[in-house]
């Protein structure tokens, strides 16, 4: 019972410790080094490439059992979709390529 006691004391030291510790991070992907913008939690940075968003066909996207802000390119109609609040209010997706 010693020995668990001891134990059990130290892992409550260890995550103590832990859990007084300010943990936060932000990411900055390039192909150079460099610090990320403190106001971004990710930053790409590049001068000849691009952002790839996940390519699902019409009928993939509509089985996603989405979040609003999830961004996705529909390969079937050649657009991107946002998942947000559609102009009639309720929750869908929207085409971005239209009005």
């Amino acid at each position: 019972m010693k020995n668990f006691f001891s134990k059990f004391l130290f892992l409550l030291l260890i995550f103590a410790t832990l859990g007084n510790q300010q943990l936060f991070s932000q990411v900055l992907i390039s192909n150079t080094s460099g610090i990320p913008n403190s106001n971004a939690m990710l930053e790409i940075e590049s001068s000849d490439k691009g952002l790839l968003i996940p390519r699902v066909t019409s009928e993939k996207r509509k089985e996603i059992s989405a979040t609003p802000g999830l961004l996705v390119f529909d390969s079937t109609v050649g657009s991107f979709f946002l998942y947000g609040t559609t102009a009639d209010g309720t929750p869908g997706w929207i085409d971005l390529s239209s009005d």
